[in-house]
């Protein structure tokens, strides 16, 4: 049997943030970070570049936020699923958040992410 390499995009504007969870999914053996992105409007170009199968991004982002870079990004990856972070969630977040087709929504906490990260891919299975 072949393991496959889940290939993850990881957009946020926090340098220190993306470099944590980085080495967090990279101790998988079966994870791997093909890409990083500083806003929305990196990540939308990151994800035509590198076709992920799994984006994990920051809510609240300059440039462009994690929900219009997800609506820009599932035009070109309908499939594509996409973790959306938040550090709090204000019933404004989980009210809009619903109304967008993007994945799922967690907050901004380690063992949270991971286990929303594998839950989300097992869930989707999308390898193109």
């Amino acid at each position: 049997m072949t393991l496959v390499v889940i290939r993850i995009l990881i957009v946020d504007d926090s340098a220190i943030f993306r470099e944590g969870l980085r080495a967090m999914l990279e101790a998988h053996t079966d994870w791997e970070v093909c890409g990083e992105a500083m806003n929305g409007v990196e990540g939308v170009q990151k994800n035509r570049l590198l076709k992920p199968h799994l984006i994990i991004m920051d809510f609240s982002m300059p440039q462009m936020s994690g929900i219009e870079a997800a609506a820009e990004i599932l035009k070109d990856s309908p499939k594509v699923p996409i973790l959306l972070l938040t550090l709090y969630l204000t019933p404004q977040i989980t009210k809009e958040a619903p109304k967008r087709e993007f994945g799922q929504l967690c907050r901004k906490q380690p063992r949270i992410i991971l286990s929303a990260a594998s839950l989300q891919y097992c869930v989707t299975k999308n390898l193109n």
